[in-house]
């Protein structure tokens, strides 16, 4: 009978001690590497973003002489933004995809025991996951948008007088 044997059950963190407690650093050091990236990305966007619209001040105090509201110039960046990073997002997404699938298929090799330990077997062997995709390209839009906030408000901060003025 099973109820006789002196026999317990525990998951496999547990069963495997200090080195299934690993597990839990090397992913929190993993999402720590993430949001350093994302942050980078996020620097490197609004970079991005502020010398192009400090490239078209003077477009841009054209579009605000004849009438072009506030309002409607934030649309037009946020509407950018938005295009490039629907294009690129899907076209950087699309080549992770091939790229995990090309590697997936003959696996990672494991090249000591503890590769081996947290690949659970001599070779990772990566697979899509459709949920990750979706999570990835709606946290690059977030970035993407919360980076052209700030070259938003400084280009609507610009008088159409001084825009439409010729550098010295």
């Amino acid at each position: 009978r099973v109820d006789q044997l002196e026999v317990q059950a525990v998951d496999w963190q547990e069963a495997s001690g200090i080195i299934g407690q690993l597990t839990f650093v090397v992913r929190a050091i993993l999402l720590v590497i993430v949001s350093v990236i994302f942050v980078v990305a996020g620097f490197i966007i609004t970079n991005s973003m502020l010398m192009a619209a400090m490239d078209r001040k003077r477009e841009i105090g054209t579009m605000r002489a004849i009438g072009a509201q506030k309002k409607f110039l934030l649309k037009l960046f946020f509407v950018e933004t938005l295009i490039l990073n629907l294009i690129f997002g899907l076209v950087g997404t699309a080549l992770a995809v091939v790229v995990i699938l090309m590697v997936g298929r003959i696996g990672i090799p494991a090249t000591s025991p503890v590769a081996s330990f947290f690949f659970s077997g001599p070779r990772l062997y990566l697979s899509v996951n459709s949920l990750h995709i979706v999570l990835v390209l709606i946290s690059i839009s977030l970035v993407s948008l919360l980076s052209t906030l700030f070259p938003a408000w400084k280009v609507m901060q610009v008088t159409p007088l001084e825009a439409m003025q010729r550098p010295d």
